[in-house]
């Protein structure tokens, strides 16, 4: 699994319908789930990544919206880090360096993008507005009942998930990378 977390793999289904990679970035992820998926959805709001997503598999179909509770526009800071290239607000606690930039974008609820299919997986990696995209995708989460991976940027934020998802009956299992 190059470029993936090797922990998380047997949290991943080995195929199914539709996969989301929700904050697709540069695409490793997307990449990785393609060819897992027949379609994979890859939500990107920085308008600098859009285009290298699209090119990146043919199963792979770019959403240029960032994922919120409800339909708005955010601005997001961009960062020079690979890891971390925008984040909604202006949160330091991503670790990527100094702001490089920003730029605006529309964001709106997973549940309001053109999604087709059903959803057997998705992976949400929103640099600490994961709260609000799991609110804004409850009813596909509620409908589909796809296997989940959602990294949290705060004890807080990870309360809150577990809480929410716990109200929707899903089982909760904590994966923590290892350092040797």
């Amino acid at each position: 699994m190059p470029g993936i977390e090797s922990f998380l793999d047997r949290y991943i289904p080995d195929a199914g319908d539709t996969a989301l990679d929700v904050g697709a970035n540069r695409g490793v992820w997307s990449a990785f789930l393609a060819e897992r998926f027949p379609t994979v959805y890859a939500v990107e709001p920085n308008p600098a990544l859009q285009d290298a997503l699209r090119t990146l598999h043919p199963h792979v179909q770019v959403i240029p919206n960032g994922a919120w509770s409800c339909a708005q526009r955010r601005i997001f800071t961009q960062y020079a880090h690979d890891a971390n290239t925008s984040a909604a607000d202006d949160w330091a606690g991503i670790m990527a360096g100094a702001p490089a930039g920003s730029f605006e974008a529309l964001c709106m609820p997973i549940d309001d993008m053109l999604i087709e299919g059903r959803v057997d997986f998705i992976k949400l990696d929103v640099e600490a507005a994961e709260v609000e995209a799991v609110r804004g995708a409850e009813q596909i989460i509620q409908r589909d009942r796809p296997h989940l991976i959602i990294e949290v940027h705060t004890a807080q934020g990870g309360a809150e998930v577990a809480r929410i998802l716990g109200e929707w009956r899903y089982r909760l299992t904590m994966g923590y990378p290892t350092h040797g």
